[in-house]
Order: C-alpha cells, then structure tokens, then sequence
C-alpha cells in the first residue's frame, strides 16, 4: 500500500465522486478508501488503495473486532484526515474518537433528512436493556447513531445544495459549498481521464445523450420497499410505450431486471452517478423519475418528469411524501 494522506469513508457511488471532484489527483492516489457492498466490484478494483467491508454481513461482533484492531490493520486512521459518510454500518467504528469531515450523500440530503424515516439521525435507546447497551459499548463508537455530522467530532460538511444552508442540520455549523460542475471544470486532464475510467463511463453515454427521447432514473424499490413484480412493471410502463428511444440508469443497490420486462429499452452500463454525468455536461432532453434526487442536477432545459412517493404506498410509507 503507497503512502497514505486522507481516508475516505463511502459506500455510494455520488459520494465517491463528489470525494474524487473535490480531491486532487495526488490527493486521490494517496487516499486509503474504506467502501462497502454498494460499490461497484470494478470500481473497487481501479481505486488506488482501497478496503473492501461487506456491509451485508456487517453485526455487533465484526464492529468490536474492527473497532480493537483498526490500527493494527490501517495505523494511517489515527492521524489522516477523514472524510466520510458517517451513518454506514463501520463508518463510526473506523472514526472512532477522531475529528472528520462529512460528506453528502446527494444533493439535498439534509433538506429530506425530516421527510425520510430511515435516513435521520438515530440515537440509541437509554432504555435498551443492559446486554443491548453493552453492545453498542463494545461495537461502535461515541458518535454512533449522530450521523449526518449532528456530533462534535464532525468539524465540516461538504454539500453542494444551497438550500441545504438552512437546514436545521447544517445551520450554524461549518459547511463547504461545492459546485460539481465547476469542480470539473477545474480538474486536469489526468483527473479527468482518471475519473471515466473509473466509472466506465463511454464515448456513446456522452455524445448520443440529446438524441434520447426518455432518460429513466430508477430506485430500489424492490430492495427497500418491497415492491412485487407488477407493482414495478406498473410504475414504468406507460412511459416505455409511450416514448420509442428509452434509456434506463439503474441505481446501484436496485436489482430488478428490466432488460428482461422491457426488451426495448437501453441499459446504461457505467456506473457514475448521473449528477457527475450532468456536471460533464452530458444533457438528455427529459427525463423521469419516482423520487431521486439525481434528477434535480438535471440543466433547466431538460424536461422533469416527477412521479412522486404517493404513486405507490408502499414507497410513500418508506420514503414519506416526496415529489421532486
């Protein structure tokens, strides 16, 4: 392993991108990236150092050894600056007492941290039982279930929504507001070439994008909303009949096979987050989604087809009443 100087701490691919965007590219090369089950194996594989943790399998005895032996493995967590998703399972393990910076989740996170039930911040309950405290004792650290920085160890917050400034999570902390597009703007042609590669993102993704009638941004709601197969063909279907050049970015964590239920369809392969396909400048004329927040990177001249939470209400009970 090279010389490290930063850790980075994330398990989605819009938070790894916004890490490489706001990074150099020495920075980068001596980053140690600690990345869990939602990246991408092929991404895993062309990050300079990198560790992988299966969040999957991720309990309460893997915490307490990680937290006992994370400096004999990575000593490089006791003085490096860090930069993190703070609510994934390992993330306050490897923080432990340490100072870190937090690093958004997608535009707009802590404007919707109220609005979606599993994402706000969790403070474990005073009244579990002695066992279930000893637990979280010998499992995690003193920032466990502070996330979004609402502790004191986390010292700044990278975000790139304005209207984030006023959130009750951010106001009167320290923040850093970024501009995706202008972060690439201002990457060197190294970086640059460094960060397609990574995403695999083609020549086809970035050229044919305005002749595309339908770009579909889609959700894991087979995964977090337990959806059925009609259930998912309904959601999209009408707009797969009714529009005839259809592309269809799959979120990374959904599963579901649409190539097989719409044939027709084209399936993005790479696996950037289309807010870093926006800042490249890669433009479709419409495009649809449930409720993701990819869709407000999208340029003002892009047509945005909201379908909102309240069109199934097995989406609407997990991810409360959001439209756009």
């Amino acid at each position: 392993m090279k010389y490290i100087k930063h850790i980075c701490i994330a398990d989605t691919t819009y938070t790894l991108s916004l890490y490489l965007l706001y990074m150099s590219i020495g920075d980068i090369e001596k980053t140690l990236f600690f990345v869990g089950d939602t990246i991408n194996s092929e991404i895993k594989k062309r990050l300079p150092n990198v560790v992988c943790i299966p969040t999957k399998n991720f309990d309460w005895k893997t915490g307490a050894k990680y937290k006992f032996l994370k400096y004999l493995h990575w000593p490089c967590l006791a003085w490096c600056p860090i930069y993190a998703q703070d609510h994934i399972t390992y993330s306050d393990v490897l923080i432990g007492n340490r100072k870190y910076t937090f690093i958004e989740d997608s535009p707009g996170t802590f404007s919707q941290l109220d609005e979606v039930s599993f994402l706000g911040p969790f403070i474990p309950n005073r009244g579990d039982c002695f066992k279930r405290r000893i637990k979280y004792f010998l499992a995690h650290s003193a920032i466990h279930g502070k996330t979004f920085g609402t502790n004191n160890q986390c010292t700044n917050r990278i975000i790139t929504s304005p209207k984030d400034i006023k959130s009750k999570y951010v106001e009167g902390r320290s923040y850093e507001l970024a501009s995706l597009a202008d972060l690439w703007k201002n990457c060197d042609d190294e970086k640059k070439e460094f960060i397609i590669n990574l995403f695999s993102i083609s020549r086809t993704t970035i050229n044919d994008a305005p002749c595309v009638d339908l770009l579909i941004l889609s959700q894991p709601f087979v995964e977090d909303c337990g959806l059925s197969l009609d259930e998912m063909l309904q959601l999209y279907k009408p707009y797969v009949e009714r529009f005839n050049s259809i592309v269809i970015k799959i979120h990374p964590r959904d599963k579901f096979d649409y190539k097989k239920y719409f044939p027709n369809v084209e399936i993005m392969r790479n696996q950037a987050p289309m807010q870093l396909l926006n800042a490249m400048g890669v433009v479709y004329p419409r495009a649809l989604t449930v409720c993701s927040t990819a869709l407000s990177a999208m340029p003002s001249n892009t047509e945005r087809i909201y379908l909102g939470t309240k069109i199934n209400s097995k989406i609407l009970d997990t991810y409360g009443d959001l439209c756009n």
